[in-house]
């Protein structure tokens, strides 16, 4: 009931494991900070965030598992958010063998504009499995990844003008520029 609420900051909230329902639209939130909180999913309720612009997502350093689900199955659904910022999501590896990624990230293209996600660990997985979900997004910042190829799908993101790849040590191939790339 709290309608006229525009930033929640959940920050270092450590025993916080499941985003709280949502009863209602919520629709002056625009920021909400879940950094060093370990929630693992957020319930279908989180749509009623209608007006979400930004979300920050840094999971604690003993937390290696469940941002890939925040990411295919609610990050990819913000209903008009804008600003996605992940960084530091270390020791998190998103592969094909996590449960149900391909299936949302084909058939989901989120409103994203800003993706944030250094020092991710990210491998070559991420491209051809969460890269569809963000095929609107407009500036991509890679930093401090491990993959070592930029797959030829990235040309999926007709309006990307922005990729950041400062520190990607390992990438040693792009097989694909995305056509609005400045």
């Amino acid at each position: 009931k709290l309608t006229s609420l525009e930033q929640l900051r959940l920050g270092f909230c450590h025993s916080l494991e499941s985003f709280p329902e949502i009863l209602g639209k919520m629709e002056n939130i625009i920021h909400l900070n879940l950094k060093q909180t370990p929630v693992k999913k957020f319930p279908l309720s989180f749509r009623n965030l209608t007006r979400l612009h930004t979300l920050f997502v840094c999971f604690p350093r003993n937390q290696t598992n469940g941002w890939k689900d925040i990411l295919v199955s609610s990050i990819c659904t913000m209903p008009k958010g804008s600003r996605v910022i992940g960084v530091g999501w270390e020791g998190c590896e998103f592969s094909k063998e996590d449960e149900g990624a391909e299936n949302v990230s084909l058939t989901t293209s989120s409103n994203v504009q800003f993706l944030d996600l250094r020092n991710c660990n990210l491998s070559d997985d991420f491209f051809p499995i969460a890269l569809p979900c963000f095929a609107n997004v407009k500036e991509l910042d890679l930093s401090g990844n491990n993959f070592t190829v930029i797959p030829e799908c990235i040309k999926e993101c007709r309006f990307l003008t922005v990729l950041c790849l400062n520190y990607c040590e390992r990438l040693r191939e792009i097989r694909g520029i995305p056509p609005n790339l400045k």
